[in-house]
């Protein structure tokens, strides 16, 4: 009831006139068209957009702003609900289907950022050049690759080097993601060391904004710092972060200059081949105000969220088109069986045909097999050729007709088990080489199957009697 009751502050339904209702179009253009002069939706301010209102600050008060004022939650515009936004822009930190000033999700590169107490928290900012282009990049000794800005990589006009769908790890949890890798060159600004790096290009015009430490002051109140001349000396704040660079590069650009050391909790400087760097831990870290990108109650809000009871808003032609082109694939063989073809993305890297690490895997296999019981590899020989004499699977031909893709298998076994203790998975997310995709990441996952179970409880409750079936085996 709770995520009914979310749903329709979300979805605010507003009384329509005879005269709306007669061209819902034009009325909508019309109101989008309104609302474009009006930059903040909450405080009705020309002086800044939505994103940054200085009045309405928390996202727990801009969602109930929108709901008193009956306003979509993905355009922030009016006369229509969230699930009839035309509007097909996405929130810029976690790309779901909401307005970015209202996500509760702060996604950064950084494991943690804060201010806390007097003591600001300093951090080791350099001033470099990349390919030409001046901007500020962040030491990251804990991030395994280099990152920069799209606002910086669309200024550098270059195409990607290679895109490759990595697994991306954080603090407490990790996510699949497709990156550009991009092959730039950077420097100092007095142009005396250069080197070229690859950085990943992350889906945001800024990386992240540190407030501006003063570096002129800090040298003049500690003694220590004498002597260390800074490149960056503005004065705005705060300070864009535009590229981050992780252990490897900043390991290419460490100098053996000693670092500049005072009593524990003063700054402390040091020499970069890219310049001078200083950072202060600054004092306890306040954790109200502590950005992670995943926190302790991750798990809980995945299974809470309302895609899994089948609420969310999904976005148009989400699953439309590939549903459609599934409808029209599909026939039926004279002896009753449905078939359509795989589900291929539009836009899917190139995918390798993975044989030599099939039959890598599969020399494995064998001598895995041969060093267990002799019933487990008698038993694997003959689920196979039961699936054979099925037309679960069939002999591939000598020369494939069409794209040719090589799936490893592996025994599962489960000793407890009741009925099969011993089965054949097939692995499609197996990869020819580190870079280069894999079956799955080339196929559309379809809809999410839990989606399911919100409208399997609502049909039980219309019917007196309710059956349920069990498989004998999954293929």
């Amino acid at each position: 009831m709770k995520a009914i009751f979310a749903w329709t502050e979300r979805n605010p339904i507003k009384p329509k006139s005879n005269s709306e209702r007669k061209d819902a179009t034009r009325i909508y253009q019309t109101r989008q068209t309104e609302q474009k002069s009006r930059l903040c939706a909450y405080c009705d301010s020309k002086d800044h957009k939505s994103n940054a209102c200085p009045t309405v600050t928390t996202p727990q008060a801009r969602r109930k702003l929108l709901s008193e004022k009956k306003l979509c939650f993905n355009c922030t515009g009016c006369s229509h609900r969230a699930s009839e936004c035309k509007s097909k822009q996405t929130c810029q930190n976690c790309n779901r289907r909401h307005h970015t000033s209202i996500c509760d999700q702060s996604e950064t590169i950084l494991t943690a950022t804060h201010h806390s107490g007097d003591h600001q928290v300093i951090y080791p900012v350099v001033l470099v050049e990349v390919d030409g282009i001046r901007c500020r990049a962040l030491l990251d000794t804990g991030a395994g690759n280099s990152y920069a800005s799209s606002k910086l990589v669309e200024q550098l006009h270059k195409k990607p080097s290679a895109s490759k769908v990595t697994r991306v790890y954080m603090l407490m949890g990790s996510a699949t993601r497709r990156v550009e890798v991009f092959d730039v060159k950077i420097g100092d600004t007095e142009g005396n060391f250069s080197m070229e790096t690859k950085v990943n290009k992350v889906e945001k015009p800024c990386l992240l904004e540190l407030p501006n430490p003063h570096y002129d002051n800090l040298i003049k109140k500690y003694s220590h710092l004498s002597g260390v001349k800074m490149v960056d000396n503005d004065k705005k704040d705060p300070l864009p972060i535009h590229v981050v660079l992780g252990a490897c590069d900043y390991a290419r650009i460490k100098t053996k200059c000693a670092q500049r050391v005072g009593t524990p909790g003063d700054p402390v400087a040091e020499k970069t081949t890219f310049g001078w760097t200083i950072m202060s831990p600054g004092v306890d870290s306040d954790s109200n105000k502590m950005l992670l990108p995943q926190t302790c109650t991750a798990d809980y809000e995945n299974l809470s969220r309302l895609d899994v009871l089948g609420l969310e808003d999904l976005s148009e032609n989400d699953q439309d088109v590939v549903h459609t082109e599934f409808k029209e694939q599909l026939r039926r063989d004279p002896d009753g069986w449905y078939e359509t073809g795989l589900p291929w993305k539009g836009n899917h890297p190139p995918l390798p045909s993975n044989k030599r690490g099939s039959i890598q895997r599969l020399e494995a296999l064998m001598r895995k097999l041969n060093r267990m019981p002799n019933t487990c590899a008698e038993e694997y020989d003959q689920i196979i050729q039961v699936q054979i004499q099925e037309n679960i699977v069939e002999s591939a031909p000598e020369q494939p007709n069409g794209r040719e893709f090589y799936i490893p298998h592996k025994p599962v076994i489960r000793e407890n088990a009741d009925s099969t203790k011993l089965r054949i998975v097939y692995d499609a997310s197996a990869k020819e080489r580190a870079e280069v995709p894999s079956l799955n990441d080339c196929l559309h996952a379809g809809p999410s199957l839990p989606n399911k179970l919100w409208s399997v409880l609502v049909r039980g409750r219309f019917h007196p009697v309710a059956v349920t079936a069990d498989l004998q085996k999954a293929e």
